[in-house]
C-alpha cells in the first residue's frame, strides 16, 4: 500500500502528533509499505529516514515561531501524489495540511483518513487575538468539518470517539493507539539518570515526563510535589521535559520550599529518557487534556506504575488499581494517591509488574498492524459510499 501522510508537526518539532507520524511511518515501512510524508520545511534541517519525507514551503507566525506552518499549495503535489500511485490519503490535523490532504483525496478518487490527535479546545489560549470562546466553537467547526469529509476517522483512545460525536461527527471512528517502543524502554538501565541528576541511594523517585504547559496541569503537579515532600523526606521529583510553563513550575518550586527535591531536566531524548523511566518509582500525571498520553505509555513498558488524572487518554491507558491508579487532577488527590503506592512496597512492586506486561498492548508492531486494518476499513468504506452514490 501506499500511503501519503500531511503533517504539520514533523522533526525537528518533537510533539505527539511528529512522533506518532515517525512512529507509524516506520513500523508501516518495515512491513512492507510506501510512506510519503508531506511536512513543513525547517530551515537547516536535513532529512534521514527510512521513509520519503517530502518538505513544502512553510512561513512561521509570531504566535508559534518554533512551529513553522505548511503552505500546501505546491505544484509538483499533484505529480508526487500520482507518481508515487498513492493508495490513501492520511491528514495529521484538520488544519492547512488537513485542507490539502482532502483536496488531493477527493481530487484523486482515494480515501482520506484522519487522526484526531489534538483537543484544540483545549489550546484556544495560544490564539491570544480570539477571544477564547469564539476560538472554541471555531476549531470544533473545522474539526467537524475536515472529520466528516473523511472515509474513517482515527482517535488515539476510546474517550474521544465520545467527545468527536458531541461535535457532530458522523464519519466512522476507530481508535488506534501510537505505539511505544516497549522493549528498548523495558530494557534501560536506571543508572545514568542516577548519576546525571544525582539521585541519593535508597531515595525514592517520582517522575513527570511531558510538556511544561498550562494544558498539562503542571503547576497542580509542583504542588503535588510539595505535598508529598511534606510527608516524606526521601522522595525525589524528577521533572522530564520542556515548555511554556517550566520557568512558572520553577519559581512555583522555589516558593514552596522544594526546588532542591525538584531536578528539572529540560527536554529528553532516548536512552536517556528512558534511563529516567528505569530510575523512577512512580510516575505523575496530571494532564486532564491528552487523548494518549505516550508517555503514559513509556512509563508502563519500564515497569513504573502510573498516577494519572482521570480525564480522556489517561483513562484508556492506566488500568486504575492494577498497574496505576486514576484520581481527579487536584494536587491533593494527586499526592494521596502516590504517597499511598510509596508507602505499600509489595502493591507498588505488583502494579509495576502488571505495568510492564499489559504495556505489551502499545508495541509498535502491534499499533501499526491495527493501523493497516484501519486503513482497509476506509478503503471498504469509500467503495461502498462509491457504490451509494452511483445508485442514487
Amino acid at each position: 500500500m501506499v500511503i501519503a501522510v500531511f503533517t504539520e508537526s514533523f522533526r525537528p518539532v518533537v510533539n505527539g502528533v511528529s512522533v506518532s507520524v515517525e512512529t507509524f511511518a516506520r513500523e508501516l515501512t518495515a512491513l512492507g509499505h510506501e510512506v510519503h510524508v508531506f511536512a513543513p520545511r525547517y530551515p537547516g534541517y536535513t532529512d534521514n529516514w527510512p521513509f520519503q519525507v517530502h518538505r513544502l514551503p512553510s512561513i512561521t507566525t509570531p504566535f508559534a515561531r518554533d512551529y513553522p506552518l505548511p503552505i500546501p499549495i505546491s505544484g509538483r503535489l499533484h505529480r508526487l501524489l500520482l507518481d508515487a500511485g498513492t493508495h490513501l490519503i492520511h491528514t495529521q490535523s484538520p488544519f492547512l495540511s488537513g485542507w490539502s490532504g482532502a483536496f488531493w483525496a477527493k481530487k484523486l478518487h482515494i480515501p482520506l483518513v484522519t487522526t484526531h490527535h489534538t483537543i484544540y479546545t483545549e489550546y484556544v489560549h495560544y490564539a491570544k487575538i480570539v477571544p477564547p470562546a469564539l476560538a472554541k466553537r471555531v476549531v470544533i467547526a473545522i474539526t467537524r468539518r475536515h472529520s466528516n469529509r473523511a472515509n474513517l476517522v482515527i482517535v488515539p483512545t476510546e474517550p474521544i470517539i465520545g467527545l468527536l460525536r458531541s461535535y457532530g461527527v458522523t464519519a466512522p471512528i476507530k481508535a488506534v493507539p501510537t505505539g511505544v517502543d516497549v522493549e528498548s524502554i523495558a530494557s534501560a538501565p536506571p543508572e545514568w539518570a542516577i548519576n546525571q541528576y544525582g539521585i541519593p541511594e535508597g531515595s525514592k523517585v517520582v517522575l513527570y515526563a511531558g510538556r511544561l504547559a498550562p494544558e498539562k496541569n503542571v503547576l497542580e503537579l509542583i504542588r503535588a510535589f510539595a505535598l508529598i515532600s511534606r510527608a516524606r523526606s526521601d522522595v525525589v521529583f524528577l521533572v522530564v521535559g520542556g515548555g511554556p510553563s517550566a520557568d512558572d513550575c520553577k519559581r512555583l518550586a522555589a516558593s514552596l520550599g522544594i526546588g532542591e527535591r525538584v531536578r528539572f531536566t529540560g527536554v529528553l531524548h532516548p536512552p536517556h529518557l528512558y534511563s529516567c523511566y528505569a530510575a523512577a518509582d512512580l510516575m505523575l500525571y496530571p494532564s486532564l487534556t491528552d487523548t494518549q498520553g505516550m508517555v503514559l505509555c513509556e512509563a508502563l513498558a519500564a515497569g513504573t506504575p502510573c498516577v494519572a488524572a482521570n480525564a480522556y487518554g489517561a483513562t484508556s491507558v492506566v488500568q486504575h488499581g492494577i498497574d496505576g491508579i486514576l484520581v481527579p487532577g487536584s494536587a491533593e488527590s494527586l499526592a494521596q494517591a502516590a504517597l499511598e503506592l510509596l508507602s505499600d512496597p509489595e502493591k507498588l512492586e505488583a502494579m509495576s509488574r502488571n505495568a510492564r506486561e499489559n504495556a505489551k498492548r502499545f508495541s509498535r508492531r502491534e499499533c501499526a498492524l491495527k493501523m493497516l486494518s484501519a486503513y482497509n476499513e476506509a478503503i471498504q468504506n469509500a467503495e461502498k459510499e462509491l457504490l451509494f452514490k452511483s445508485k442514487r
